[in-house]
């Protein structure tokens, strides 16, 4: 996940480099209120175990380089910049269509160029790999925060797939990112060139923006 302060340097770079999704969303409660949200909000249900289906909004910078996603191929690769589960970058993709297709029409919309208020939807078949190292977060834990914490200070253990919640806020107050409806926000990142080659696009569609100027998860930044 890539927070809002460094969205502007991260979607120059994709211009000139391949790109990654990563996701920061909502509004921060620290302290007590941050845990009680954390509380409320269900578990995370695990999508790495077995096969499934995987989806990517390519918008904006990224719309440059759709060439990544070859139907039938394996993605090519991604942005190296740190984001919350790999310090090296990583290539970022939500479990729910829904929230795929709100992140791509929202942010589209808002796109001051006309020729950037398209976006693409990315559909991934996924396959496992039982050589890969694999962790999963199914929720806030302690542990998922120190982890996040690591993996933007360019620290961290490495894994080749991470599946958890999109992260919001720093330090203390960081805490899962919620949709509108109370549920945290799936993301699952594929590290590295074995990851990638676990899943295959399988369609690539490109879709209208509405230009509606509310956007879904406001603070989410997606790369």
């Amino acid at each position: 996940m890539k927070f809002s302060s460094i969205f502007t340097t991260a979607l120059t770079a994709a211009v000139s480099l391949l790109s990654v999704t990563s996701v920061s969303a909502a509004p921060v409660n620290g302290g007590a209120e941050s845990e009680l949200l954390e509380k409320r909000a269900p578990s995370l249900v695990s999508h790495i175990s077995g096969s499934t289906t995987f989806w990517r909004a390519v918008t904006r910078g990224e719309l440059a380089h759709i060439g990544n996603y070859p139907k039938g191929k394996s993605p090519k690769d991604y942005l190296h910049v740190p984001g919350d589960f790999a310090h090296d970058g990583a290539l970022y993709v939500f479990h729910d269509l829904n929230e795929a297709k709100q992140w791509g029409d929202s942010f589209s919309g808002v796109a001051p160029d006309p020729k950037q208020q398209i976006y693409y939807l990315v559909k991934f078949r996924y396959t496992p790999n039982k050589q890969l190292r694999t962790k999963s977060f199914l929720t806030g834990t302690p542990e998922w925060k120190a982890f996040v914490d690591a993996s933007y200070r360019g620290k961290g253990a490495h894994y080749d797939i991470v599946e958890g919640p999109v992260s919001v806020g720093h330090g203390a107050r960081m805490q899962p990112a919620l949709s509108a409806n109370g549920n945290m926000i799936y993301q699952a990142a594929f590290v590295g060139k074995a990851a990638l080659g676990t899943l295959t696009v399988e369609e690539v569609t490109q879709h209208k923006s509405s230009k509606k100027k509310d956007r879904w998860c406001p603070s989410c930044v997606v790369m």
